[in-house]
């Protein structure tokens, strides 16, 4: 299955950080390139592990409803 977050990126210590609203999930990055590649697999990880939890993915955010 595919699924799309809305993710925010954030200046954090240099790098970058990244959250996601909808599910907890966090990773930072040392650039923009680097926080992106983070960001996919932590996000992937994350959904990944829920799914072998038989827990239920969360509905993402329509993009005009994330709240900075």
């Amino acid at each position: 299955m595919k699924y799309a977050f809305p993710a925010i990126f954030y200046p954090d210590d240099g790098g970058f950080s990244v959250r996601f609203n909808d599910i907890s999930c966090f990773t930072c990055g040392e650039d923009m390139a680097d926080a992106i590649e983070m960001a996919e697999d932590a996000l992937n990880l994350t959904l990944w592990d829920l799914e072998e939890d038989g827990k239920e993915i969360p509905k993402a955010s329509k993009l005009d409803e994330v709240v900075l």
